[in-house]
């Protein structure tokens, strides 16, 4: 899975296309629709919430859909404008892992809590 594309051609830069921010309505508004219809414990989820859920996951699917399309017609353009492609697989082992598998490069891993570690140490 690629994280970052960059070319050196800014014209080839892919901006951010927004696809979920734009369905955020209508899939708040199925979510709602769901939470209305929420079943007690035992019972079979109503026509509504069936509905609801269908329609949640078709948004959920459309936004999914546009954003393969963005990155094939992306990755496309690069390909047929350029002679030329690399690919880095880059995984440096020079960055520190903290205890929570997460990368810290540079500085302490820090808490919520000014001046401590985490720990509970003073700093």
């Amino acid at each position: 899975m690629i994280d970052t594309a960059i070319t050196t051609d800014p014209d080839f830069d892919l901006p951010h296309s927004q696809h979920g921010k734009s369905a955020a309505a209508r899939l708040a508004r199925y979510q709602r629709m769901m939470a209305r219809r929420k079943r007690p414990k035992g019972q079979a989820p109503s026509k509504g919430y069936k509905t609801a859920r269908a329609q949640a996951a078709n948004v959920y699917g459309k936004v999914a859909r546009k954003r393969t399309d963005d990155a094939r017609k992306w990755a496309k353009g690069v390909v047929l404008n350029h002679d030329q492609i690399a690919v880095e697989d880059f995984r440096p082992k020079f960055l520190a892992k903290t205890h929570d598998g997460s990368e810290v490069s540079g500085c302490r891993h820090r808490t919520g809590q000014a001046g401590t570690d985490l720990d509970g140490n003073e700093a």
